[in-house]
């Protein structure tokens, strides 16, 4: 009779940790592109912030005198900015943490420990600079995450789905 209540508890223990395990290997990824969503909802205030603060203009498109980052853009063909983390330093106050700047899906970067030791390969998305890159052009990407899809509009919305552009490509994707 002892047996036979052993072999059931371990039945039933068996059966909800292959749920549960099923429920969080479903779940995970969904949950983790909502973070990443989150992340960029947040950066897209904060940039938001900082121009409210500034003229009405992003810091890349603010010249170093005044406090921003125009002169030390490296924008690629693309519109990617490679010294992203020139400008997202400066926006300290608004960004609060740098662990907004990692996607949750992306292991192969790890958050700067402050703001000071910020550098590219703490940063998972890809931003976009240029003159045309402003609240002025809400339908401008101003970032993306490469591994999600998700794209961040300069008027802060972020689009969760993967979207292409008239050659199939998706627009954050760097060649």
């Amino acid at each position: 009779m002892i047996r036979l209540i052993v072999v059931g508890l371990l039945a039933t223990a068996y059966l909800l940790y292959f749920h549960w395990n099923r429920e969080r290997i479903e779940n995970g990824p969904r949950a983790q592109r909502i973070n990443c969503v989150s992340n960029l909802k947040q950066i897209g205030i904060a940039f938001r912030l900082w121009e409210g603060d500034h003229g009405d203009q992003y810091p890349f498109n603010v010249g170093t005198n005044a406090g921003g980052t125009l002169e030390l853009c490296a924008v690629d063909k693309n519109g990617f900015d490679s010294n992203a983390y020139l400008y997202l330093r400066i926006m300290t106050n608004e960004l609060t943490v740098p662990k907004l700047l990692i996607c949750p899906q992306d292991h192969s970067k790890k958050a700067a420990t402050n703001w000071a030791n910020l550098q590219s390969e703490n940063i998972s998305y890809h931003f976009r600079s240029g003159t045309n890159v402003t609240e002025a052009n809400p339908h401008e990407i101003l970032a993306g995450c490469p591994i999600d899809g998700n794209i961040l509009y300069c008027d802060g919305t972020v689009k969760g789905e993967p979207i292409k552009d008239e050659y199939g490509q998706h627009p954050m994707h760097v060649p």
